[in-house]
């Protein structure tokens, strides 16, 4: 293919230059390099000027066709050619006269957006003013293909015409000896040689001579029959080779690709700059979190120190709660009635019925006072870091921040608090060993008894006086012991109760602890999304730095590569 490095070259440029542009619009740079950008992009489509001169029936025309690989220049027999024809791309196939000896082509061909193709008629043309309007093209030519037909390359205008491209016009000009299969092998070394010959006669030095057979070369192409061999037949690939040499030396190209490479170097390293002043708008909003994140950390401490007072208050309610116990148990408690009876297992679930309603009534006024504290706390935050979130985002924080305190979390923690405990049992059971303490210790004073009064039966009726005095003294302790044993159960039973219930108050106290650290730590996260447009501000501009870096890199590396392939 012709020139494929330098097309490859200019696309992957182009497509470099296409990426910053859109990085550069993306970033939002100033002023836009978009339009600079656009115009440099559009100067790398300048196509190839490629021109082909040479003898009538020299067979430039299908030398044209088997270059490209395509039949776009009508071929014949006959002189054909009577016109320069000027071939350029267009989306529809058109024929316009430019003048008496110029007709523009336009045609749907991929191959003419790289390349404009100049087919001129022959130098011996009989036409008037061919020459003429030949030279408007060749000094712009990349590339300037002059062919000589095997059959009879003797032609002295020929080589007048030759002389003049090469040194009044300064070209690079390719020698193609053509139809070579119209001649026997040592037929077409030994004319390639006087060709050699007249080359260094009329132009002073030895200048390549390439035959090849362009209809072989178009078969191979076109065909698909036999390709490997056609083409080597055809030897159209060394004539390739030579073009391509001259058209990675067109300096004008080279210049404009290096010109254009420098250009994009200078933008890129302005679109870097651009990126680096916007991150520290990035390192701003990072020194913003942190100064919020550490008005936040200071109101969470001075809030939990505010909750430690706070649980002051229950202590001191539960403290008098454990108090009053006994006092609001002794109405129960009155008369013998408690001694015998089983029911005292339910006195002691009543009591810690009574302890539990005392104590949900405690957590919910120490509820009350935390969730008033705590919003108050969390209003007061708020107006400590709307101020520099307003600032940062560059507009106003939201008007109606979130200060859900969610206290009805608080009150579950409460309540699963005292299920968990289940201290009605205990108490029962605390109640019940009491009772049956007392209990064994009436049955003692009832045995005494009746051995007191049955000893005084004997002694009175069987005249056993001496065994009155016992049976009395018997009875006498009997009752002594009955006063004690209930005197001894009013006094340890509410101390045993009083004993479950400060066990419980120090495990409330404990385990309301816990769930205040707990319902604290969720009122501060419900808080932090009135945060959440600094933070999704952070992370994009985050994001978009980073992309916008890797975008600019990944420029950068196919820059450097153009700049080194350009050296080579």
């Amino acid at each position: 293919m012709l020139a494929e490095t330098q097309l490859e070259l200019r696309s992957q440029l182009g497509l470099a230059l296409f990426s910053l542009g859109r990085l550069a619009e993306e970033i939002g740079m100033q002023p836009n390099p978009v339009g600079t950008l656009n115009s440099l992009v559009n100067g790398l489509k300048d196509p190839f000027l490629f021109v082909v001169a040479g003898e009538v029936n020299a067979g430039k025309s299908m030398l044209l066709n088997a270059l490209f690989g395509e039949e776009f220049c009508r071929t014949s027999a006959l002189p054909s050619t009577d016109k320069i024809h000027y071939f350029r791309f267009g989306l529809v196939q058109e024929e316009n006269e430019l003048g008496p000896n110029l007709k523009e082509v336009l045609l749907p061909r991929r191959f003419l957006q790289d390349f404009h193709v100049v087919d001129t008629p022959g130098i011996n043309s009989v036409a008037e003013g061919h020459e003429a309007i030949t030279e408007q093209f060749l000094p712009r030519a990349d590339a300037v293909v002059f062919v000589l037909p095997v059959t009879n390359p003797w032609g002295a205008k020929s080589w007048e015409f030759l002389h003049h491209i090469h040194e009044d016009l300064g070209k690079r000009v390719v020698l193609v000896l053509q139809q070579i299969d119209l001649r026997t092998e040592q037929e077409v070394q030994a004319i390639a040689e006087h060709v050699r010959v007249c080359a260094r006669k009329w132009l002073g030095r030895d200048i390549p001579v390439l035959c090849v057979s362009a209809r072989k070369a178009l078969l191979a192409r076109t065909s698909g029959v036999g390709k490997t061999e056609l083409l080597q037949q055809s030897a159209i690939e060394e004539l390739e080779q030579e073009i391509n040499d001259i058209l990675a030396t067109a300096t004008g190209k080279l210049d404009r690709i290096s010109n254009t490479l420098h250009m994009g170097n200078i933008m890129l390293s302005q679109l870097n700059q651009c990126v680096m002043e916007k991150s520290g708008k990035l390192t701003s909003l990072g020194a913003v979190l942190q100064k919020v994140g550490a008005i936040v950390q200071e109101q969470k401490s001075e809030s939990w120190e505010t909750c430690l007072v706070s649980l002051k208050p229950l202590d001191a309610v539960l403290q008098r709660i454990c108090r009053e116990m006994p006092a609001r148990l002794n109405p129960e408690m009155d008369g013998w009635r408690m001694a015998l009876q089983p029911a005292t297992s339910a006195t002691g679930k009543a009591a810690a019925g009574i302890w539990h309603q005392d104590a949900r009534a405690a957590l919910e006024s120490h509820t009350l006072a935390v969730e008033k504290s705590i919003r108050g706390d969390l209003e007061n935050l708020w107006a400590n870091t709307k101020r520099p979130i307003s600032k940062a985002l560059g507009k106003s924080a939201v008007s109606s921040p979130d200060l859900n305190v969610d206290v009805e979390s608080l009150r579950q923690d409460h309540e699963n608090l005292l299920v968990n405990l289940r201290s009605d049992e205990i108490w029962g059971q605390a109640a019940r060993l009491q009772s049956e303490q007392r209990r064994q210790r009436l049955i003692v004073s009832a045995i005494l008894a009746g051995l007191g009064i049955v000893a005084a039966l004997v002694g009175g009726i069987g005249g056993w006086w001496w065994l009155l005095v016992p049976g009395l003294g018997l009875i006498g302790l009997a009752g002594w012991l009955a006063l004690r044993a209930r005197k001894l159960f009013l006094k340890t039973f509410p101390v045993k109760l009083q004993e479950c219930c400060i066990n419980d108050a120090k495990r409330v106290r404990q385990m309301a602890d816990v769930a205040l650290q707990k319902w604290l730590q969720r009122c501060f996260q419900n808080f932090s999304v009135n945060f959440k447009p600094l933070l999704d501000r952070s992370e994009q501009l985050r994001t978009q730095e980073q992309t916008h870096l890797e975008g600019i890199e990944n420029i950068r590396k196919t820059l450097a590569e153009l700049d080194r392939q350009l050296k080579i």
